[in-house]
């Protein structure tokens, strides 16, 4: 068990002793996904912009609660990145207070992203998180045809 794995693993430890069972059901569902979007990002064999196992302890060492959200789209829909942030925008809201954000896209293998697609990606990050940490790595979606993005962020 890595750095981050540990780290996630006792942040869901001091949760599960204080919270409801909804609450940890919760809880667990994120732990979850957590780990799950870690080892795909740090495990992506065709990673483009590669984000490693150092980026996750640098940037969720201090202890506070990470959430992670992933949302996919089909990769020949049109504004397929538009589409992307708005439903992220609705996942995560604005009562989150976020201080830092890893963030990645998986991109299909047949349609790969272009520059032009990340200025809706670069105003929502300006707009919601401007002066705070952010990590950012692309890859490849192997064998399936959906755009994916995934962000894990942790409140202030």
């Amino acid at each position: 068990m890595d750095t981050f794995e540990i780290f996630i693993h006792e942040w869901y430890e001091k949760l599960n002793a204080r919270c409801t069972e909804t609450e940890i059901d919760e809880a667990r569902n994120n732990y979850d996904l957590c780990l799950r979007l870690y080892h795909e990002i740090t495990e992506a064999s065709k990673a483009v912009i590669r984000i490693d196992s150092r980026d996750f302890e640098y940037l969720f060492s201090d202890c506070n609660e990470v959430n992670a959200y992933e949302c996919s789209i089909d990769g020949k829909a049109p504004q397929r990145m538009v589409k992307l942030v708005n439903m992220f925008k609705e996942k995560i809201g604005h009562s989150q207070c976020p201080c830092k954000l890893l963030l990645y896209l998986f991109a299909p293998d047949k349609n790969d992203l272009l520059m032009s697609e990340m200025e809706a990606v670069n105003k929502w990050l300006n707009e919601s998180f401007n002066n705070k940490e952010i990590r950012f790595g692309l890859g490849v979606n192997e064998n399936s045809n959906e755009m994916r993005m995934a962000v894990m962020i942790q409140k202030e």
